[in-house]
């Protein structure tokens, strides 16, 4: 819940705010990387045995890229430098490193909410991003280029990296921020003041800046369409790859055209169980998500196969459903 207060000016006293690296994920992505680094150079070496010039430069290339994240984790965890300073004029990205990058509030547009590999992350919206990231540094245009290729702002807070602790605090502060630029305040301001509006939770923070939040689960006319548009989709896909290319018999078309028709009744119930908020959020991820679609097309076309057992679960779940209604209406 988000509770407002009388408008006031901020305060000009106001510290620093430092926020640091999780050391619980740094750790876990030391040992992630380990073995993955440990076996591209083992690559590398056998396309020197090999002479294959192919096998070594993607073993070149691999246990370049292991080594840096898994180099740049362990510096991180010895140096214990912080992650993100505020100030009441700017935030800095990654302070007294090469990557260091510091931010003027004048300078934002605005920030979103949003995902990528099922991990939050806090984009920042320059106003003239293309003039600022040309005046960054080298070391700093080759590390944030590929952000726009994936789809994502340039500059970028991961949340997950930042201390469990300092996430309540960093959210707030953020959020005083953006109050801040909307009231046109310029002097006597606080990053830390929570007395014009009080994020009670990390929900609240993510309501008010996830441009693209999840909906609820409606099962009416428009799903059952929707779902029945989906079925057509598998139908066709399985007809043409196991039926036609594959020269199955009769008794196969036969099931997946039973199929075809239970399938909605099917889903309907496994998107109750949870699955639903679970697509939503893979239709929220941003950057790579080819494996991700992979795995939703698969299941899907498991619990496509799988219609005709579970469909009778699934209307009777909207019987009994259909039945509550009535009596509460």
């Amino acid at each position: 819940m988000i509770q407002h207060n009388e408008k006031r000016r901020f305060s000009m006293t106001d510290t620093p705010l430092y926020f640091y690296h999780s050391k619980i994920k740094l750790n876990i992505q030391i040992i992630f990387f380990f073995p993955f680094m440990i076996g591209f150079y083992y690559l590398l070496y056998m396309g020197v045995l090999e002479r294959s010039l192919l096998v070594i430069l993607m073993g070149l290339f691999f246990s370049i890229l292991m080594s840096i994240l898994w180099g740049t984790a362990v510096l991180k965890l010895i140096r214990n430098q912080p992650y993100i300073i505020l100030t009441n004029t700017y935030l800095q990205l990654d302070p007294q490193t090469k990557s260091e990058m510091t931010i003027y509030y004048n300078q934002i547009e605005g920030i979103q909410m949003s995902e990528s590999s099922f991990q939050r992350i806090i984009e920042v919206t320059i106003y003239d991003e293309k003039g600022f990231f040309d005046e960054l540094s080298l070391h700093n245009k080759i590390r944030l280029g590929p952000n726009g290729i994936f789809g994502f702002k340039t500059f970028m807070i991961t949340y997950n990296a930042v201390r469990k602790r300092e996430r309540p605090q960093l959210l707030q502060a953020l959020n005083n921020v953006m109050l801040a630029k909307e009231n046109e305040v310029t002097e006597d301001f606080a990053i830390t003041d929570t007395s014009i509006e009080t994020l009670e939770s990390k929900q609240d923070f993510v309501k008010k800046y996830d441009p693209q939040p999840i909906k609820k689960l409606n099962i009416d006319s428009t799903y059952f369409k929707k779902a029945y548009g989906y079925s057509f989709f598998i139908f066709l896909v399985m007809f043409v790859l196991f039926y036609l290319l594959l020269d199955s018999d009769n008794s196969y078309l036969t099931y997946i055209i039973i199929n075809f028709f239970a399938f909605p009744f099917a889903k309907v119930l496994i998107d109750w169980m949870g699955f639903y908020k679970l697509r939503e959020r893979l239709e929220k991820q941003k950057g790579s998500t080819y494996y991700f679609d992979q795995l939703k097309y698969l299941f899907d076309g498991l619990l496509f196969h799988a219609s005709i057992y579970i469909a009778p679960f699934g209307g009777t779940f909207l019987l009994i459903r259909y039945v509550i209604n009535k009596v509460r209406s």
